[in-house]
């Protein structure tokens, strides 16, 4: 494998490995890999449902989206498809994924503990994702400002700007609001750092405030977020996959490619600590 960094804080760009076959130890590096570097993104992949799915699942336990069932054959990927007709974004604020579950999964695979997300479909220019390194971004606040932050929780819902851009994924059975109290401040359970859980996205109000005494922080923290010193940008290819970790990072895609077509396939994980 060959790691070139993606940023000075955060994020590895992978090559010279094959997804489709990856040996265990190889496996075992990638995984501390992730921890370590919150994001990871391989290029020229190219992987068929099978593949994505086979290397996921030797990388966590694949987590339900509760607001789409998933390919018809493939229920466990969800598809995210913006049509060149379409101007509204799926997921086009600042989040962390799925805060508003009793249990958020860990790792997106593009990642929830964890995501994974794979291009199938890219435009010709446009369609970045950006992610934001919530640990440094907490660890640069002041010690009073951390310590009051790690004292509050958070009303997380998930329709709270969501509805233009999650409905077009619906079924009529399937359009309901979730909502989850966690912590404003997430523990990593392997790195042991902590984070930023608030998102603009999600994040409603702190328990205990109304929305009105709420939003100042949200809004500090969210904007804090997007400063360019915390961030990285992932310009996609098809056959690109990226994975990242949601206890440490926060991300949003960019709609800036109206008029063509985008096809990501989606899936997120809970970690099996190693």
């Amino acid at each position: 494998m060959e790691l070139k960094a993606l940023s000075p804080s955060f994020g590895l760009e992978i090559s010279n490995v094959n997804l489709r076959n990856i040996r265990a130890d190889d496996m075992t590096q990638l995984k501390q890999l992730l921890y370590d570097n919150k994001l990871l993104v391989f290029r020229a992949q190219n992987l068929d449902h099978n593949s994505y799915l086979g290397f996921s699942e030797k990388l966590g336990d694949i987590a339900k989206y509760p607001f789409s069932s998933g390919l018809p054959d493939y229920p466990q990927i969800v598809q995210i498809k913006k049509h060149p007709d379409q101007t509204v974004n799926f997921s086009g604020m600042w989040h962390v994924d799925s805060t508003y579950l009793e249990t958020p999964p860990d790792i997106t695979i593009l990642s929830p503990d964890i995501t994974m997300l794979s291009a199938d479909v890219t435009p010709p220019l446009g369609g970045d994702t950006v992610f934001s390194n919530a640990t440094l971004v907490f660890e640069e606040l002041s010690d009073e400002f951390k310590s009051i932050l790690m004292s509050l929780k958070c009303n997380f819902v998930s329709d709270l700007h969501n509805q233009d851009r999650t409905k077009h994924l619906l079924k009529n059975e399937e359009k309901r609001v979730f909502h989850a109290i966690h912590s404003a401040i997430k523990k990593h359970p392997v790195t042991n750092k902590f984070s930023i859980n608030v998102n603009e996205e999600h994040t409603h109000s702190f328990v205990g405030m109304s929305r009105e005494e709420s939003v100042p922080i949200i809004n500090y923290l969210c904007d804090h977020l997007k400063k360019s010193e915390y961030t990285l940008r992932v310009k996609w290819e098809t056959g690109s996959v990226a994975v990242w970790d949601n206890r440490a990072v926060q991300h949003h895609a960019v709609n800036d490619y109206t008029g063509h077509l985008r096809i990501m396939n989606r899936i997120t994980l809970d970690d099996r600590i190693i």
